[in-house]
């Protein structure tokens, strides 16, 4: 007969054995959390918080030593999850893009202008839309501790882009998001997806007119060096979760998950307050940079044009599901 060893059992022995506590903390499981971002990016902001509140958390400091990992030296984001999924990696923090590879219906998260604005999508997915799709994703082995984000997305370009037209042939790199490269062709640009590492390179050379990202990655990633116009479209909030292995689960007890999870949540608080400094003052350095900035961007035209393409989101995700979310997206709910 063959049983199952973890950390907790292990742990649990030692104490009932009268092992010194120095003998149990010397057999507290390594947690690496891996991101993509440079630390001070929300979702490096997210894994310090996160580690520091583990490390003082009394229920977890003396099994779990957490330690950040950036800027994808653990593998990029997509890499990363599987390896999470597998339970080779620990924990990583990564978009709604990355998850709906293996959960599909993910990935209406990045459709262009539906959510309102960034504190109605916080609602969403901190109730029952959100765990709605927590639990989807539990069916495909991936366990989300909490939703983060990395901000609202905007376009660089070298001209403005005030109104649907001005979108119309535009050269525009995307992530490799089914959903956007759906949404922006449905708006009239040529979007393509090159991987987010390649972007400054493909906008220095010509390969792309035009990218969006939120204002903490375009000032990180210094696009401001190789595009001149920063204009301020808010057309997506920028979905990300806080992901935990279920090999890492499965050596906690519902107490030690429940405190965990409250540790995952004070990162997400960091991550949105990061993001919403980023909004706040990036905008600033962006324009101390050389950017110009366009303010006045017709939102509503914009909403008004994408309407067709979200309603038809319900072909694919379900017309009911897509109802309710575009309902509370637009604060109606």
């Amino acid at each position: 007969m063959f049983f199952k060893i973890n950390r907790r059992g292990v742990l649990a022995g030692a104490a009932a054995a009268g092992l010194c506590p120095r003998a149990a903390f010397a057999a507290r499981r390594l947690v690496r959390i891996g991101q993509g971002g440079t630390p001070v990016t929300p979702s490096g902001m997210a894994c310090r918080t996160f580690a520091d509140a583990v490390a003082s958390e009394p229920l977890l400091s003396a099994m779990l030593r957490v330690e950040v990992f950036d800027e994808g030296e653990l593998g990029d984001d997509l890499p990363a999850l599987r390896s999470t999924k597998r339970g080779t990696l620990e924990m990583v923090t990564c978009g709604s893009v990355v998850l709906s590879s293996f959960q599909p219906i993910v990935g209406v998260l990045d459709t262009p202008f539906l959510f309102k604005d960034a504190p109605t999508a916080r609602r969403v997915l901190d109730g029952p839309i959100g765990d709605e799709l927590i639990e989807m994703l539990k069916t495909k082995g991936i366990y989300v501790l909490a939703w983060g984000e990395n901000g609202l997305r905007h376009m660089t370009a070298n001209k403005p882009i005030r109104e649907p037209s001005d979108l119309v042939g535009l050269r525009l790199r995307v992530p490799q998001s089914d959903v956007e490269i759906k949404s922006f062709r449905a708006l009239g640009a040529d979007a393509k997806p090159i991987p987010y590492l390649n972007i400054y390179e493909a906008l220095r050379t010509g390969q792309f007119d035009a990218q969006e990202n939120p204002i903490a990655n375009i000032e990180s990633a210094r696009f401001y060096e190789v595009q001149k116009v920063l204009s301020l479209t808010t057309h997506i909030y920028s979905a990300g979760a806080i992901v935990a292995s279920q090999d890492l689960i499965d050596d906690l007890t519902p107490a030690q998950i429940t405190a965990l999870t409250e540790c995952a949540k004070k990162g997400r608080d960091a991550m949105r307050r990061t993001a919403d400094e980023a909004e706040r003052d990036g905008v600033a350095r962006l324009r101390a940079h050389g950017m110009t900035i366009v303010s006045d961007v017709d939102v509503p035209a914009f909403n008004k044009a994408a309407q067709a393409n979200l309603e038809s989101m319900g072909q694919v995700f379900g017309a009911d599901f897509m109802k309710r979310l575009i309902r509370a997206g637009s604060g109606a709910a």
